[in-house]
């Protein structure tokens, strides 16, 4: 059996084509806010059997939830909205700022859960004991959700 360049190139390219339509409702959910996927399908141009397909892997990866029906007046079925679940996890960026760091601990819906600065001085020696200790702190406060990312 023979495989052309552009056999093998179709799989991956629709493995990367997969990758950034999950992406892009993922921001959209992230900077717009919930969404039905009709309004989502008219945002990103996919088709709805395409984000059927992509919403239903992130309804069970937990990573976006149903959050109530769209109430605007009009005939026929409320659409479901879906949004980013906040439960999903946390992350920490971090910056360096000179002499110290900044970091901020955000939820999966990009909401601030906490925030702190670090004045490392001259002891660049420090600065990854120093920052897993700081972001080991803010991961087990109360209520934070599991940390999926720095």
């Amino acid at each position: 059996m023979v495989l052309s360049t552009s056999s093998l190139n179709a799989g991956s390219n629709q493995a990367v084509a997969g990758v950034e339509n999950r992406r892009l409702v993922i921001r959209l959910l992230c900077d717009q806010g919930p969404m039905s996927r009709s309004a989502l399908a008219g945002r990103t141009g996919l088709r709805s059997s395409t984000l059927t397909y992509i919403t239903r892997d992130l309804l069970a990866l937990g990573l976006i939830r149903a959050s109530g029906k769209d109430d605007r007046g009009g005939v026929g079925k409320k659409r479901q909205l879906l949004e980013i679940d906040p439960a999903f996890g946390s992350f920490v960026g971090v910056g360096l700022e000179g002499r110290g760091m900044s970091l901020c601990l955000l939820d999966a819906a990009g909401q601030v859960l906490d925030r702190g600065d670090v004045d490392v001085g001259c002891d660049l020696a420090s600065v990854p004991q120093v920052l897993a200790e700081r972001i080991r702190g803010m991961a087990a406060r109360p209520g934070c959700p599991p940390l999926r990312g720095v």
